[in-house]
């Protein structure tokens, strides 16, 4: 699950969480993630987003990956 590869190409994402899912967010890193296989919190949001992205593109997108604009974000 953990250990994705380097992000090549990665952009800078802000995002705003209640804090009490920021507090749990945490609290569950500091419990599994070493033992999960993640190195940091955003090693465990990029991987849990990749599977989000992949279930709504099994079940939109025919499992093809979505088209980007050329502009990016």
């Amino acid at each position: 699950m953990g250990n994705a590869p380097p992000m090549k190409d990665s952009v800078l994402l802000t995002i705003k969480l209640s804090r009490s899912m920021a507090e749990e967010l945490q609290a569950a890193f500091r419990v599994a993630g070493n033992m999960e296989g993640y190195g940091s919190i955003n090693d465990l949001l990029v991987e849990a987003t990749r599977q989000e992205m992949r279930r709504l593109q099994r079940g939109y997108n025919n499992g093809h990956p979505w088209k980007t604009s050329p502009s990016g974000l």
